[in-house]
């Protein structure tokens, strides 16, 4: 006698449960010995064999003429919006910010006709001209953890523990832009319902729609950016003295990622600490569980590893930064990319432009250690970055 549909359900509910109860996983679909089902063992396989065709390691000619043509197939295969509007900004507003530091904000119309806050920080006693320092927050609750306000629940904490970038910035006698990343915080999805539990996805998988990339679009927010400060607008609306041919960029996680990329499409970013972000893709977001979507570039490794990206960079400064615990980015990994593109850092004469740095700890920013080795960094970097800060 067979049992009602409905019943059958609990049945097997039940027998789920006592399986979970007693420590067994019971997998619905076994399948037989030597079969593989699985879809990432196929992309194992396919990982294991790929070549990037356009791999810095491979080409004898001049590093710039290699640059030339992978700077653009990576914006191609991001969306880099090349071509771009130039921004406008609303009337600044002053706000509130720690004690001895400055912020003003406006609104800036990106390239795609869309809003960004844009917050800037400094020192009251700081004198120009500053150098622009553009601060990306990771994946977390917003720009606002920049200048050390919290809104959120684990805001302080986050806070606590080295995310209030543009505080540290403004100290150390930077500019600090903050720029509102695509779907955190002020720029979070609104008008989509329902929305994915993922505050990325959305959007990554929209803007693939178009041909573009969220890694793409965000990198273009940061030229939108550099844009405002080289029209020399940034300083005006802002009323300080720019350093507007010396911006440099930072972020960590989601944020070091846009840093990293923005910096290898737009030769203009003077400078670039990417902190818990870099790793073989391979290695990374490739072998691994992702809902977010935020830093997938298709096709990318059919031309490109994460050094190829590095490389684009040189001879420009950069600082990489991860902590030895990193589960997303280990230090381990980073340290075989920057020993990868470090060949490219060298045949532009720049060797010593490329930092790393594996401090002690899980994934996050670490303050103590990468603000004194960038300063250092941008003093003894190539003549071409002429960077240097207060």
């Amino acid at each position: 006698m067979a049992f009602p549909p409905r019943l059958q359900m609990y049945v097997l509910a039940a027998k789920a449960r006592l399986a979970r109860a007693g420590g067994f996983r019971r997998d619905p679909y076994p399948a037989p010995p030597g079969v593989e089902l699985s879809p990432s063992l196929a992309h194992a396989r396919a990982l294991a064999v790929v070549r990037p065709a356009l791999r810095h390691s491979d080409d004898a000619g001049p590093l710039c003429d290699w640059q030339e043509r992978a700077r653009a197939k990576l914006a191609a295969l991001t969306g880099f919006p090349v071509e771009r509007a130039a921004p406008a900004a609303t009337e600044p507003e002053d706000r509130a910010v720690s004690a001895g530091l400055t912020r003003r904000r406006v609104y800036l119309r990106l390239w795609h006709g869309g809003h960004a806050p844009m917050d800037v920080v400094r020192h009251r006693r700081a004198s120009g001209p500053l150098v622009p320092l553009i601060c990306l927050q990771g994946t977390n609750s917003g720009s606002h953890l920049s200048w050390g306000e919290a809104r959120l629940p684990p805001d302080p904490v986050k806070i606590a523990g080295g995310g209030d970038y543009a505080c540290q910035a403004a100290r150390l006698g930077f500019a600090a832009f903050c720029l509102e990343q695509s779907c955190f915080g002020e720029r979070r999805e609104r008008h989509i319902a329902p929305r994915s539990a993922s505050a990325t996805i959305d959007a990554a998988n929209h803007a693939l729609l178009l041909g573009r990339t969220l890694l793409g679009e965000r990198a273009g927010d940061v030229a939108s950016v550099v844009d405002w400060i080289a029209s020399g607008e940034a300083a005006r609306v802002m009323d300080m003295t720019l350093a507007s041919d010396r911006v440099a960029v930072m972020g960590s996680s989601a944020g070091g990622a846009v840093a990293l990329y923005a910096s290898a499409l737009d030769v203009r970013l003077a400078a670039c600490l990417a902190s818990a972000c870099v790793g073989f893709i391979a290695e990374t977001i490739a072998c691994r569980r992702d809902d977010s979507g935020q830093n997938v570039v298709p096709g990318i490794l059919q031309w490109f590893e994460t050094d190829d990206v590095v490389a684009l960079c040189a001879p420009r400064p950069i600082l990489m930064v991860s902590g030895a615990r990193d589960h997303l980015f280990p230090a381990a990994g980073m340290e075989r990319v920057a020993g990868s593109a470090r060949r490219a850092y060298a045949k532009a004469g720049a060797a010593d432009a490329l930092g790393v740095l594996s401090p002690e700890g899980p994934h996050g920013f670490y303050p103590a250690v990468a603000w004194p080795a960038f300063h250092a960094l941008l003093d003894r970097g190539p003549t071409q970055s002429g960077m240097s800060v207060a």
